[in-house]
């Protein structure tokens, strides 16, 4: 099973690992970032411990925005018993 807590974090302390996308477009990535802007975060970045698990884009919008918080997920996996 898993679950996940929402919480707000600081955007410096995320580790993207090289496991990440490399091929995003930057319009896309600014596009995004305005949307944060109007529309606010809909879906939270999403962790496990201090690294991304989902939400890469998301959160380099919100590094484009310069902004040093975000809300996020925290997961965690259990075995169902």
């Amino acid at each position: 099973m898993i679950t996940s807590q929402v919480a707000l974090f600081p955007i410096s302390d995320i580790s993207a690992t090289h496991r990440q996308r490399q091929d995003i477009p930057p319009d896309h990535i600014t596009s995004l970032a305005d949307s944060i802007l109007r529309l606010g975060l809909i879906n939270p970045i999403l962790l496990h411990g201090f690294s991304l698990v989902a939400g890469q884009c998301r959160l380099m919008a919100f590094r484009q925005l310069c902004t040093t918080k975000t809300q996020i997920g925290r997961a965690s996996c259990r075995e169902r018993v």
